[in-house]
């Protein structure tokens, strides 16, 4: 298969002007995604640009052959979203990129179909989604795997402290109040036809975006769905207070 516009390959039209696709992307890119504008200059003329022309580049054998992408080419794309997982930048962004790209491709040479090319256009987009349809999961599962082992070594970390803390291994910085919690079931996980599960996670969610509310610093805690130690820092003049948003934010009162 090879999709063929303006009575032109498709593919070999990309390769032989990579480099102005690659330009004209990463363009688009960067005038349509504010993040993109933050990031430095040579991650943007380097490793962001060096992405953008690997995936165009097998964009066009998609167009050449109508398979799609596998093995390596979906393992680059992995690795590529695992570094902006671990250089901060926000996963909508990275997917965005990937759609923006294929739009500038489609906006260059589909105008350019004759009549008769009609049947290509429509058979050239249900390729360009089935390839998005692809990649996008790759990509979400690369970014979301880096952010989970990064969540993994903070998690590690914060425990590590949390245990130098209680067991006086670890010089304390200032003031902490120890809470000894302990969380009953929420209403919803004894519902019939609930999934106790999601429903215990949910409110252990809602106890720890209440504690880390009440404070500046990052609140060290070893909780599970039943209880467990946090350590608030400062004084315990607002204990009372903490733990009844605690309470409420759980749906405990």
């Amino acid at each position: 298969m090879s999709f063929v516009i303006g009575g032109r390959p498709l593919a070999d039209r990309l390769l032989t002007e990579l480099p102005a696709f690659t330009r004209q992307v990463l363009a688009e890119i960067t005038e349509r995604v504010p993040a993109y504008r933050q990031l430095p200059g040579e991650e943007l003329a380097g490793d962001i640009t060096r992405v953008i022309e690997q995936t165009l580049r097998a964009f066009a054998g998609v167009l050449r052959t109508g398979t799609l992408p596998s093995g390596d080419e979906l393992r680059f794309l992995r690795e590529s979203a695992a570094r902006r997982a671990e250089e901060g930048v926000p996963i909508d962004v990275v997917l965005t990129a990937y759609h923006v790209g294929i739009q500038v491709v489609w906006d260059v040479l589909v105008p350019e179909a004759r009549p008769e090319e009609i049947g290509e256009v429509l058979a050239l987009n249900a390729l360009a989604m089935r390839y998005l349809q692809v990649v996008t999961p790759v990509v979400s599962a690369g970014y979301l795997d880096e952010r989970q082992t990064m969540f993994d070594d903070e998690r590690s970390a914060r425990q590590t402290l949390l245990a130098g803390l209680l067991d006086g291994s670890v010089a304390t910085a200032g003031p902490y109040v120890v809470l000894a919690v302990h969380v009953p079931p929420h209403p919803d996980e004894l519902l019939a036809g609930v999934d106790a599960s999601v429903a215990a996670r949910r409110k252990l969610r809602r106890l720890r975006t209440e504690l880390e509310r009440h404070s500046r610093e990052p609140v060290l805690s070893a909780l599970t769905t039943g209880g467990g130690i946090a350590l608030l820092p400062g004084e315990d003049d607002r204990v009372e207070r903490v733990v009844a948003d605690a309470a409420r934010a759980a749906g405990w009162s």
